[in-house]
């Protein structure tokens, strides 16, 4: 089931999951620069640090204007699974922004999708011919007495995971997705990820301090270079109540093409 509506104003666009539980907004801040606030579950709340992309010097994310005519819809849909269970739930709302870089007068998509454990969302920036990605900004802000579980081998991905409030994570800790955080208060938990990375650098998180952790694209310092369109990976925050939704969740299935 897909529906289609239209319609924002211009500087902030909402969407919630089907269930009503979580709230997503989208905002031009401070500077022109995108960033997300999210709500879930009346009790968990984080945001993003400022969002965008780096290509041939332009930053598609700062010294925007988000435009109207936002298209809004939703989906309803199960296929086979194997796994926790037999058939898996592909349940959002989505937007669809255009959005107005002002250097360069060209207009950008970002891909909003708001499920009932979490939420996910993607940059398309037109172009053609070979492009250079230098960067992408992609922080999120959660509250500092969050017990965070990670591991910081980077390299081969096999180091044992250990645990340690967010407020006390040295600086500049390396961290590998996925990074999981207990919410204070048992308001929950959240995992950071991301899914459908084609052509496209990985991440880690470094931490930065009190709660803020940040992309870093080690593998990649230089940057990469795509051709034509440049479509990022799925950001993901997947949410939950308690540790079995995070394994229970069907999110990063359904944000990668079969």
């Amino acid at each position: 089931l897909v529906a289609m509506i239209y319609g924002c104003d211009s500087t902030r666009v909402d969407v919630t999951s089907p269930d009503g539980n979580l709230y997503v907004q989208v905002k031009s801040g401070q500077g022109q620069q995108l960033y997300f606030v999210a709500k879930y579950n009346g009790g968990m709340k984080f945001n993003t640090t400022p969002i965008g992309v780096n290509i041939d010097e332009v930053k598609w994310g700062e010294n925007v204007v988000i435009l109207d005519s936002v298209k809004r819809g939703a989906v309803d849909a199960e296929y086979k699974w194997r796994g926790v269970h037999s058939k898996a739930h592909n349940n959002y709302n989505f937007i669809t922004v255009p959005i107005l870089q002002q250097k360069t007068g060209e207009t950008f998509s970002l891909q909003l999708r708001a499920f009932n454990d979490g939420f996910a969302y993607r940059m398309i920036i037109p172009g053609k011919g070979k492009r250079l990605v230098s960067d992408e900004s992609i922080g999120w802000e959660i509250p500092d007495k969050s017990l965070v579980w990670f591991h910081s081998d980077t390299k081969d991905y096999e180091d044992p995971v250990i645990s340690q409030r967010a407020v006390d994570i040295p600086q500049n800790t390396k961290m590998v997705l996925p990074l999981v955080t207990e919410q204070p208060e048992n308001t929950g938990f959240i995992a950071l990820t991301e899914a459908a990375v084609f052509d496209y650098s990985g991440h880690v998180l470094k931490a930065m301090g009190d709660g803020l952790f940040v992309a870093d694209f080690e593998d990649d310092p230089d940057g990469w270079v795509m051709q034509d369109t440049v479509t990022t990976p799925w950001r993901v925050a997947v949410m939950s109540q308690d540790l079995n939704g995070l394994v229970s969740s069907d999110m990063i299935h359904n944000l990668c093409p079969a």
